[in-house]
C-alpha cells in the first residue's frame, strides 16, 4: 500500500489535492480550484488518489465530498521513517570514520588504503561475532570457496592477539595476525594487522563499523597502511573474497 501511496502522490497537482484536504473535508470543486486543467484531467487524478487509498469520497446526492485517509498517508510515512532511520546510522557511521581519518593523517605515515563496504542479512551482533569467534572465522576467513582456514585464534580483550592461517588449494599457508586495539560490541572493532607473505612486513590497521538496521548490518572496513598499491589492489580481492565467503556462513 506504501508504494500505491508513493505513486499517487508523484504529481504535483496530487499532491497540492491532498495538501488542500489536509485542512479538512472538502468538495471536488473546492479541492480543485484554479488549478488551470481540464475536467477530465482532474477525474483522473482525483481517480489516482482514490484507488490509492490516499482519498476517499462521499456522495450526498449532488454533492461528492473528499477526504484524506490517515491510515494510508500513516502507513507511507512510517516507511519514509524507517528509511530516515536507516541513512542516519549510515550516515553516523561514515561521519565517524571521516572525523578519524581527519584526525589520523596528522600522525600517520603515508600508506594505501582498502574500503569495503557489505551488507548482510544478519543482526549487528551476529556479524560482530563472526569476526571475533574462531570458530565462526575458520569458515569464513579465506579468500575463495576452495581455500580453507585451518587455524583461527582470538584473544578478545584490547591488548589481545588475533591469528588467522589461510590455506590455498595447493597447500600453501598465508598467516596473518595481529593485536586488538578497540573493542565496541557489536558497533566498533579495530587491530593492527599483519601478512607473513607481505615483503614489507609493515604493520598495517583494520578497522571495522557495524550499523544495524531492520535486521540487516552494513560493515564498513578499513584496511590502511599498506605499503604498495600492488599490495592494495592484492589485498583488495583478498577482502572481496573473504566478504563473499562471510556472506555465504551467516547464510548457512
Amino acid at each position: 500500500m506504501a508504494n500505491d501511496a508513493f505513486k499517487a502522490l508523484a504529481h504535483p497537482i496530487r499532491r497540492d489535492i491532498v495538501e488542500r484536504l489536509s485542512g479538512g473535508t472538502a468538495t471536488v470543486g473546492e479541492v480543485t480550484r484554479d488549478f488551470g486543467v481540464s475536467k477530465p484531467t482532474i477525474s483522473r487524478h482525483l481517480k489516482t488518489l482514490e484507488e490509492a487509498g490516499v482519498v476517499t469520497r462521499v456522495i450526498d446526492g449532488r454533492s461528492h465530498r473528499l477526504a484524506l485517509r490517515p491510515d494510508t498517508l500513516a502507513e507511507a510515512s512510517e516507511w519514509i521513517e524507517s528509511q530516515r532511520m536507516r541513512w542516519e546510522a549510515l550516515f553516523d557511521v561514515v561521519g565517524e570514520y571521516l572525523e578519524e581519518q581527519a584526525d589520523r593523517m596528522m600522525i600517520e605515515p603515508p600508506g594505501y588504503v582498502v574500503r569495503i563496504e557489505r551488507t548482510f542479512d544478519a543482526p549487528a551482533e551476529t556479524v560482530f561475532d563472526a569476526w571475533t569467534s574462531p570458530e565462526v572465522m575458520r569458515r569464513w576467513f579465506h579468500v575463495a570457496p576452495d581455500w580453507e582456514t585451518p587455524e583461527a585464534e582470538v584473544d578478545l580483550r584490547v591488548g589481545g592477539k588475533v591469528r588467522v592461517v589461510m590455506r590455498k588449494p595447493d597447500g600453501d599457508e598465508v598467516e596473518a595476525s595481529g593485536e586488538y586495539t578497540l573493542i565496541e560490541r557489536p558497533h566498533r572493532l579495530a587491530m593492527t594487522w599483519t601478512f607473513d607473505d607481505d615483503p614489507s612486513n609493515q604493520q598495517q590497521m583494520i578497522e571495522l563499523w557495524f550499523s544495524e538496521s531492520e535486521g540487516s548490518t552494513t560493515v564498513v572496513m578499513v584496511n590502511s597502511g599498506i605499503s604498495t598499491d600492488e599490495r592494495r589492489d592484492a589485498q583488495h580481492y583478498g577482502w572481496d573474497g573473504c566478504f563473499d565467503e562471510l556472506e555465504r556462513a551467516l547464510a548457512g
